[in-house]
């Protein structure tokens, strides 16, 4: 078995040890026997969203290491991710927060939505007002 994650890391200025992670899996299932699985949804949507959410990040100061990561080999065993995982443990960073995107466009809603990251709500929480006593 071989294959090819593709890891992308922001820093902040300052060194943290707080790791936040994005991932979604870029393979798909292809063509088996008559049917084709041409990975539009599964996952297309996820790697799509990964690489916008990291367009909107770009530039910007973080209070934490912020990884997006597309990984390989899902389809047949979750391979990629258990290599990243795996080389996770290697540094003195602190996974706090993972968010895996897979099959963002499953079905249609019944009522209209608003995409994620365009939402408001009266009592915004952003990801910068966590804090990490133990871990900065």
């Amino acid at each position: 078995m071989s294959g090819q994650n593709v890891v992308a890391t922001l820093m902040p200025k300052h060194p943290v040890k707080a790791h936040v992670i994005l991932t979604a899996h870029y393979d798909h299932l292809g063509k088996q026997g008559h049917n084709l699985y041409a990975g539009a949804n599964d996952n297309a949507s996820g790697v799509s969203a990964l690489l916008f959410i990291a367009a909107q990040f770009a530039g910007a100061p973080l209070p934490f290491q912020l990884s997006f990561v597309a990984t390989d080999a899902e389809e047949n065993g979750l391979h990629g991710a258990e290599f990243f995982v795996s080389q996770l443990q290697l540094d003195d960073s602190i996974t706090v927060l993972n968010i895996n995107l897979d099959m963002l466009a499953v079905s249609r809603p019944k009522k209209p939505c608003m995409p994620l990251l365009q939402m408001r709500s009266a009592r915004p929480y952003s990801i910068n007002s966590l804090q990490y006593p133990a871990i900065q």
